[in-house]
């Protein structure tokens, strides 16, 4: 195991200033939309004495993008990994693998390699070191749609939760499963993706959005021990106009009086290009939403691509082979 940065534990290191910058990282079920609703359920009023606390929620996600480094879609080549970097965040969220499931582009010691790349350069890039969270990927329903025709269906199914597991431990970081809320292994969340089998849709944004919301308030807040204490009912939520945003109401809970965990002094963040996902609204989150349309650029991407040769200047294949 690796012994120079050991696992943090957030609510012992929860800042001491009143906002928590949570920076999502990843491929296009990052940046479709799940880290905007990742503020909406952190803005919920949590059950905690931490009244104070307001969040912040970047989205650094990059279609295409893969973990592994010799790809061109290699996350820790892309400019918003630099601005990840810059953003000072208190807690990160990793979401990769999704596309490193390809053909032609798994490997199980080149993804592992671009991992511990990522991890180590975030680890360093600021003192203290953010709280880092390595994501299961979402689930592949099926493999029979133009976009995921050539990925593993293994790989996501079967062998990255065993892979970020044991990365995890070995990086001293931990793990937000965002791979059983969604179906799992059993594939029983359909109506969470979309038709290709391999993006979320609505459903499955806000489904990963909880999941990652509850570790990480259930890390900066221990006294929070079941997710469904963290969240107020949505009848609760809407009664609350005049309620803080991002926090509680400073009231004790019923479970006992206030407790800060013990303060620390963290740098003000530097500005970086990604917007605040508050301010974010690229899609349309209705009901009549079209699912399909959200990611109609990829789908033109990979029909422009179909026309094209490999890149001779990728080592593993072009930027024709990214999926998400």
């Amino acid at each position: 195991m690796h012994q120079g940065f050991p696992h943090r534990n957030v609510g012992a290191y929860a800042p001491a200033r009143d906002q928590i910058t949570v920076a999502c990282l990843g491929d296009s079920n990052t940046k479709s939309g799940y880290p905007q609703k990742l503020q909406d359920v952190l803005n919920r009023k949590p059950a905690s004495a931490r009244a104070d606390v307001r969040w912040n929620v970047l989205n650094f996600g990059v279609d295409g993008a893969t973990a592994d480094t010799v790809t061109s879609m290699a996350y820790a080549k892309m400019p918003e990994f630099q601005q990840a970097l810059a953003s000072r965040a208190d807690v990160v969220a990793i979401n990769l693998g999704t596309n490193d499931s390809h053909e032609v582009k798994w490997s199980e010691a080149r993804f592992t390699q671009g991992i511990e790349l990522v991890v180590r350069q975030l680890q360093a890039a600021q003192t203290p070191a953010p709280a880092i969270w390595l994501v299961l990927p979402p689930p592949l329903l099926h493999n029979n749609h133009m976009l995921t025709e050539r990925m593993k269906m293994e790989v996501p199914n079967k062998l990255l939760p065993r892979i970020i597991r044991r990365l995890a431990t070995q990086l001293g970081v931990k793990v937000i499963d965002g791979f059983s809320p969604l179906g799992g292994a059993a594939l029983s969340r359909p109506d969470a993706f979309g038709s290709d089998g391999c993006h979320i849709n609505i459903t499955g944004r806000q489904i990963l959005a909880e999941a990652v919301a509850a570790a990480i308030c259930d890390s900066i807040f221990p006294e929070l021990q079941a997710v469904g204490d963290f969240f107020e009912s949505e009848s609760e939520s809407e009664s609350e106009s005049e309620a803080a945003p991002c926090a509680g109401d400073g009231k004790a809970t019923e479970k006992g009086a206030e407790a800060k965990p013990p303060p620390l002094t963290v740098a003000p963040p530097k500005t970086v290009r990604a917007q605040p996902c508050s301010e974010l609204s690229d899609f349309d989150d209705s009901d009549s939403a079209d699912e399909e349309d959200l990611f109609h650029n990829v789908t033109e991407k990979v029909l422009r691509a179909s026309q094209k040769t490999t890149s001779k200047d990728d080592d593993v294949c072009g930027p024709d082979c990214c999926i998400s």
